[in-house]
């Protein structure tokens, strides 16, 4: 292990179990990303990004990967809880989705001028 898998070993603290031993090993530079970014807002945005596949990765990452940085995710939700109002990417992009019907729908009902 390196220094960069040291620092988020002791990071993780009693929950060691949970250390991305597979993305260490392939994706060491996503380590450490996620190392400068651990207990601070800005590593939602981050995981959303690696968990949806983009032209950079046009089949996402490999299953046990992908696990990995999920496990991650939540287990950084566990430790650093936001107020009831934050919301992951999934249930935005419902929300948005759900909005959209309800302006569609609202619409719909107007008489034309």
């Amino acid at each position: 292990m390196d220094e960069r898998d040291q620092k988020l070993l002791s990071l993780l603290g009693e929950h060691a179990e949970k250390f991305p031993h597979q993305l260490a090993a392939r994706f060491p530079h996503i380590v450490e990303r996620l190392v400068s970014l651990w207990g601070k807002p800005e590593i939602d945005r981050y995981f959303g990004e690696l968990m949806v596949a983009d032209d950079r990765r046009r089949e996402g990452f490999p299953p046990e990967i992908a696990m990995e940085i999920f496990s991650l995710s939540m287990l950084h939700d566990k430790l650093y809880p936001r107020s009831a109002v934050r919301k992951d990417a999934w249930s935005q992009a419902v929300e948005q989705e759900n909005g959209g019907r309800k302006e569609i729908a609202k619409s719909a009902g107007k008489p034309k001028p």
